[in-house]
C-alpha cells in the first residue's frame, strides 16, 4: 500500500509536521477520515510521529455505536492509541440554542483540544466547495470566499485539494474498509442539501464544472485578500498603538479599503464577533467626521481629532507625591527643591502650596488659571484647545494641592503658583515622558 502523493506534498508544503511529536487524527470511520488515518499511518516513520486516533459518538444514530467500535478496532489493528467520548449532540444544541451541526462541531473540537496537540481533520476538496457555496448563500463578503485553510491554529487539513472521488478510489484500490453514516445521504442538514440536491442540480442544468468554478472563485478571492492584507498590515504597523487607531490618513481613501481596515481593527481587539456589514459601514461613515461616536454591541467607539478608540470606563486616580521619584499610574514625576529646569518641568513658589502635593486625572468641572492669564479656564476646554486627543484626556497628569490644580503636565502651570521676586523657596516638578 502506497501513500497518496498529493497528501504527502501537502504535509511538506505547509510544514504540518515537525517530527518527534504526537498528533491527533479525528476519525469518524467514514471514507474521508479513513483516507486520512491510513496515509498518516503509512508516513508515521518517515515523519517520526506518534498517532492518537480520536472518535466522537454524537449519540444521534442507531449505528453510532457500530462506527465507534469500528474505529476502535482499526486503531487496535494498527496498534495506535485510541480515545473516544460519548456526547448528545441534539440535547446540547437545544440547551445552548445552536443548530445540531454547530453543536456537533463544538463538542468534537472541545474533546480534541483536551489533548493539547495538533488536530488532523479529513476536510477535502468537496468540503471546500460546499463551504464556499454555503457562505455565498448566507451573504458572505470577499473574505468569506476564501477556502478552508490547510493550517489554522491547531487544525491541520492535508486533504483540501483531494476530491471525494479520488478518496473513494484510493480506498477501493487498497482494500481499506470504512463505514457509511446514513445521515450523509439524507437531506436533513443544510450541508447535506447542498451536496445532495443543489450542487447536482447546478451541475446537471447550469454548469457541469460548477465545483471547478467555485474553486477558481476561491483562489481569486484568496489572492485579492492576500494583497489587501499586506496593505492593511503596513497601515497597522504605523498607525495603531495599543487599542487606538490613527485614522487621519484614511479620510481620502476608498470606502472599501477603509472597511477592511476597520474590520481588521475590530479583529485585533477581539470584537469582530457578531459585527456585520451595517455596523462596519456606520463606522466608515464616522471616519469622514471630525468627532463622533457609535455604539456597537454596547461598546462605544469614539472618533476624535483623527483617532478611533474604544471608550472605556475610566477609574479615578489620585496619588500623593513625595520628594524624589514618584512612579504613578499617570507617569513618573520627580519633586525636588530648587530650580531643575527641563523640557517637561515647572518651578513654583513652595509657600503657595496648600496641604499635600498630589497627582490625579481630571474631574467634571475642573478649572485652573493658566499662567499669563487672569481668568479661569475649564480643564476640558484647555485640553480641547490644545488638541489633546480625546482618548488621552483622562490620563493627563494634573498636579494639585488641597485647593487648586497647579500644573496640567506637561502643558501649562497655574498663574497663582509662579515664582515672584519675594519667593524664598522653590520647588521643581518634572514629568518623565
Amino acid at each position: 500500500m502506497k501513500y497518496n502523493k498529493s497528501f504527502y506534498k501537502n504535509l511538506k508544503k505547509y510544514n504540518m509536521i515537525d517530527g518527534g511529536e504526537e498528533v491527533i487524527v479525528a476519525c469518524s470511520g467514514g471514507a474521508d477520515s479513513m483516507f486520512l488515518l491510513y496515509n498518516l499511518f503509512l508516513l508515521r516513520e518517515e515523519f517520526n510521529i506518534k498517532i492518537k486516533v480520536c472518535h466522537v459518538n454524537h449519540g444521534i444514530r442507531a449505528t453510532a455505536k457500530r462506527d465507534q467500535d469500528f474505529v476502535r478496532d482499526i486503531a487496535q489493528k494498527l496498534e495506535l492509541e485510541f480515545e473516544t467520548i460519548d456526547v448528545n449532540m441534539d440535547e446540547f444544541a437545544k440547551e445552548n440554542k445552536m443548530s445540531s451541526e454547530e453543536a456537533g462541531r463544538f463538542l468534537r473540537y472541545e474533546f480534541f483540544r483536551t489533548f493539547n496537540t495538533k488536530i488532523f481533520t479529513a476536510h477535502n476538496q468537496d468540503d471546500q466547495v460546499e463551504t464556499i457555496l454555503y457562505r455565498i448563500i448566507r451573504g458572505t463578503g470577499l473574505e468569506g470566499l476564501q477556502s478552508i485553510e490547510y493550517v489554522n491554529g491547531d487544525l491541520y487539513r492535508p486533504m483540501l485539494n483531494i476530491s471525494r472521488r479520488e478518496i473513494e478510489e484510493y480506498l477501493l484500490e487498497n482494500g481499506i474498509d470504512h463505514v457509511e453514516d446514513e445521515t450523509n445521504s439524507m437531506a436533513i442538514y443544510n450541508r447535506n442539501r447542498l451536496r445532495l440536491e443543489l450542487i447536482p442540480y447546478i451541475e446537471e442544468n447550469l454548469n457541469s464544472n460548477f465545483k471547478g468554478a467555485l474553486l477558481r472563485l476561491q483562489d481569486l478571492a484568496h489572492k485579492q485578500n492576500t494583497y489587501f492584507q499586506k496593505i492593511v498590515d503596513r497601515y497597522f504597523l504605523n498607525n495603531m498603538k495599543e487599542d487606538v487607531l490613527d485614522i487621519k490618513l484614511l479620510k481620502d481613501e476608498d470606502e472599501y479599503l477603509i472597511s477592511i481596515i476597520i474590520r481588521e481593527y475590530l479583529r485585533r481587539l477581539n470584537l469582530i464577533e457578531g459585527v456585520g456589514k451595517v455596523q462596519i459601514e456606520n463606522i466608515v461613515d464616522l471616519i469622514k467626521q471630525d468627532s463622533a461616536s457609535i455604539t456597537v454591541h454596547k461598546l462605544i467607539f469614539e472618533i476624535s481629532q483623527g483617532y478611533l478608540f474604544l471608550k472605556k470606563e475610566v477609574e479615578k486616580i489620585d496619588e500623593t507625591l513625595k520628594f524624589g521619584i514618584n512612579k504613578t499610574q499617570l507617569g513618573t514625576l520627580i519633586v525636588e527643591e530648587g530650580i531643575k529646569k527641563g523640557k517637561n518641568s515647572i518651578q513654583l513658589d513652595a509657600s503657595k502650596i496648600k496641604g499635600k502635593l498630589r497627582v490625579r486625572n481630571k474631574r467634571d468641572g475642573d478649572k485652573f488659571t493658566p499662567i499669563g492669564m487672569k481668568g479661569s479656564k475649564k480643564i476640558k476646554d484647555f485640553l480641547i484647545d490644545n488638541r489633546i486627543p480625546k482618548y488621552k484626556r483622562d490620563f493627563v497628569p494634573l498636579i494639585v494641592d488641597d485647593e487648586n490644580i497647579i500644573w496640567i503636565a506637561p502643558y501649562r502651570m497655574n498663574e497663582k503658583y509662579k515664582i515672584e521676586s519675594m519667593t524664598e523657596k522653590i520647588i521643581s516638578i518634572s514629568l518623565e515622558v
